[in-house]
């Protein structure tokens, strides 16, 4: 029994650990400005930038962003690549 708790304790802390590299890495990246190309097929649809974090909906292929060159709020669905500096 005390060796299954220690067990437990070790994978417990190793998966805390990783989860924090994990968020940390996430967050670095997602909470900046983000460059961004929606395509439709093989069509640009959108090329522009976001001011501040881009989110997307969960299980869609929907993105909400601010439009940093209008300062519009903008809802995108469609196919998107994102880049940011480091």
């Amino acid at each position: 029994m005390k060796k299954l708790i220690i067990i437990s304790v070790c994978l417990f802390l190793s998966g805390c650990s990783f989860l924090n590299v994990a968020k940390d890495k996430l967050t670095k990246f997602t909470m900046k400005d983000a460059n961004i190309k929606c395509y439709s097929g093989s069509s640009l649809i959108y090329s522009g930038k976001s001011k501040g974090p881009v989110i997307n909906e969960e299980k869609t292929d929907g993105y909400f962003f601010i439009d940093a060159e209008t300062g519009e709020y903008m809802e995108v669905s469609a196919n998107c690549i994102f880049s940011y500096k480091g």
